[in-house]
């Protein structure tokens, strides 16, 4: 008979937590053990102290009645007991009738530590990181922190992941696992919190039908009466319907009371849109708060659970914060297998005040091209020549330029339309979008030459692709609706806060054609009135070379498509005629509404109603009352063309923030 290991060492543990560590015996030879005379294996393993106790297991390789037939194991299962603070030895023996009746003895050693028990928070409970799919991205991380709440040191062991579906990973620990004795340490906190922070990602792997994946992370933690622990952990990936606009909520500043308590937030709202053609519901809505809260500081919607349809939902949310500080958290909004995180923070201040500075800039403005994939190369030639002339006029702007173009029918699946160009599987391949800005150059030249880079970006496609007209198709709308639904890329600039966004649809009549569209116009409307703060900064220009013209390079509006028609005129943008001469002078009218948007200053936090109390300063002298306004509907100052302020000022904005 043959055990193994030849010793045990439980290494340190602490009074009142007994860890367990197991021996298996196989029977070597070509006999029962345990059946044979004249010797008679003694069923009960012992020890030489009692520091420590051992039993067989009546799980794992069960003890059998009748002895150990050859080649089967038996597990003993052997347990520490530590007590105060000391260094304990002792011996398992097992006998048996192998081996001439010599019974196997093995070496068993264990350091007790007298630890008062650990007073610990974990927070959160729980990581949901949300629907992400397998596109090439980053795989997103969270982390959860073991927060020493208590004057004693805490200790952590056996930190293990429990992953049925291959999906998650811990990424790290901070602190580290002690090499020598196995544990983690947390330092008693002393004012400032003390915690151990473990941080872990999620890939989807194979999540099966479901759709979601869980797992999560087990350990031990120096707490006689709360020593097994866990954090749940979940994530899904799946084809939304329901759509979060916007998907972060920042509730900036809040001041306190008179009683110098924390204020409640104004409510801020959240938009529920279904992009399905069936109903969908939600389901559930659960707050997983931020490092440091162990309470919730902000509210949690309630889910009518009615079926969404064409038109949104809207759910208000509010900071409620009971700590100054800044606080954060994320909201899961469940469809049942597709979680969508909506992330959202505050900061509460002891000022009665907030200031927010800006120094003025050149106006911003990202342009996203939504091409028409079955375009002849002609009308790609047209906008392209175009942009000399129109870039030049917006010369002293601060703007990008992006293509993303409708689903192209004759290429397989992944082929999403409203992928900025280029991408891993767009007909354009590339790693990554290229955004065209003031300073971009053509490959191997040096100096910089924006319309040239734009006119290899546009093309990026080469020869034209074929439109079939199957339902694949995807109408220019739909397309605009999945670029701005698909958040940019770590370290990509566009689409950025604050900026004029320029949507500019180059398409033929097979695209203008509502047959294919998945909503009606009013749909895209109020999704794209939720995405922006403000309906001032974004504006929807359709450039076609069918429809008749009734002005200088403009398209007669009666004469499109309603959904084109609708977004057109509820964004002050503009129809242009590619078969008219004149397009191009008509086209440079978008310039006079991009740099009017550089006249608004939009606010880090919400002061009172009406902006009373509110203080203006350029360059340090007050701003004349009469050139500027505050509007609370997108929460800006607004200067007056006349008043405005030039590149290099500074501008202050200073505003009570008490409670409402």
């Amino acid at each position: 008979m043959t055990c193994s290991p030849g010793s045990l060492a439980f290494g340190q543990a602490v009074d009142g937590i007994d860890p367990v560590l197991s021996v298996t015996c196989t029977n070597t030879g070509t006999s029962n053990v345990g059946s044979g005379s004249p010797v008679t294996l003694i069923l009960t393993p012992t020890t030489s102290s009692s520091a420590f106790s051992a039993a067989f297991d009546e799980v794992s390789d069960p003890y059998p009645p009748g002895g150990l037939p050859p080649g089967q194991s038996a597990q003993i299962d052997v347990t520490y007991h530590p007590s105060g603070t000391s260094n304990d030895t002792g011996t398992l023996a097992t006998a048996s009738n192998a081996g001439r009746g010599q019974g196997v003895q093995i070496p068993l050693s264990g350091q007790s530590l007298n630890v008062p028990p650990c007073q610990f928070a974990i927070l959160p409970s729980a990581l949901d990181f949300g629907n992400v799919t397998r596109d090439g991205g980053a795989e997103p991380d969270l982390s959860f922190s073991v927060e020493n709440l208590g004057s004693a040191e805490c200790l952590v062991k056996d930190l293990v992941l429990q992953d049925p579906t291959s999906s998650f990973r811990i990424i790290s620990t901070s602190p580290q696992v002690d090499p020598t004795t196995g544990w983690i340490t947390i330092p008693p906190s002393s004012g400032a919190a003390s915690a151990m922070q473990v941080d872990v990602a999620f890939l989807p792997g194979e999540i099966g039908d479901a759709g979601a994946a869980t797992g999560q992370v087990d350990f031990w933690i120096s707490n006689p009466t709360k020593t097994e622990q866990s954090v749940a952990l979940r994530g899904t990936s799946g084809s939304p319907c329901l759509v979060y606009v916007p998907s972060t909520l920042d509730f900036g500043s809040v001041g306190t009371n008179d009683a110098g308590a924390p204020c409640e937030s104004a409510a801020l709202t959240i938009s529920v849109f279904n992009q399905c053609s069936t109903n969908a519901t939600l389901q559930s809505v659960t707050l997983q708060s931020g490092s440091g809260d162990t309470v919730a500081q902000f509210s949690v919607p309630t889910p009518s659970g009615m079926a969404l349809g064409g038109s949104p939902q809207t759910y208000t949310v509010t900071f409620l914060p009971t700590t100054l500080g800044t606080h954060t958290a994320q909201l899961a909004f469940s469809e049942g297998a597709v979680d969508t995180l909506v992330r959202v923070s505050g900061t509460a201040v002891a000022t009665p005040t907030q200031t927010d500075s800006f120094v003025t800039g050149p106006p911003k403005v990202d342009f996203l091209f939504v091409r028409d994939i079955g375009d002849d190369s002609s009308s790609e030639a047209a906008v392209a020549a175009a942009m000399v002339d129109f870039l030049d006029a917006g010369a002293s702007a601060d703007y990008r330029l992006a293509v993303t173009t409708v689903d192209d029918p004759d290429e397989p699946e992944p082929n999403y339309g409203g992928w900025l160009q280029p991408c891993p599987w767009c007909h354009a391949v590339g790693p990554s979008p290229i955004i065209v800005s003031p300073s971009s150059t053509l490959d191997g030249g040096s100096d910089p030459d924006p319309a040239g880079a734009f006119d290899d970006l546009l093309g990026a496609g080469g020869s034209p692709f074929l439109d079939v007209g199957n339902s694949k198709d995807k109408h220019l709308t739909e397309a605009l609706f999945e670029a701005l639904e698909r958040d940019p890329r770590p370290g990509l600039d566009f689409f950025r806060p604050g900026a004029y966004f320029a949507v500019i649809n180059e398409s033929d009549p097979n695209d203008s054609d509502g047959s294919f569209i998945l909503h009606p116009e009013a749909w895209f409307q109020n999704f794209v009135a939720a995405w922006f703060i403000d309906p001032a900064l974004f504006s929807w220009t359709y450039i076609n070379y069918t429809y008749p013209i009734t002005g200088p390079g403009l398209s007669n509006p009666d004469a499109l498509p309603p959904e084109i028609d609708t977004m057109v005129a509820a964004t002050n943008g503009l129809a242009l005629n590619l078969a008219d001469t004149n397009w191009t002078q008509a086209f440079l009218a978008l310039w006079p509404a991009i740099n009017t948007a550089n006249l608004r200053y939009y606010l880090s936090s919400t002061p009172p109603a009406g902006g009373n109390g509110m203080a203006v300063t350029i360059n340090g002298a007050a701003a004349p009352s009469a050139g500027w306004s505050y509007d609370g509907s997108v929460n800006a100052v607004i200067f007056a063309p006349g008043s405005a302020p030039q590149n290099g000022d500074q501008v202050k904005v200073t505003y009570p923030i008490g409670c409402p």
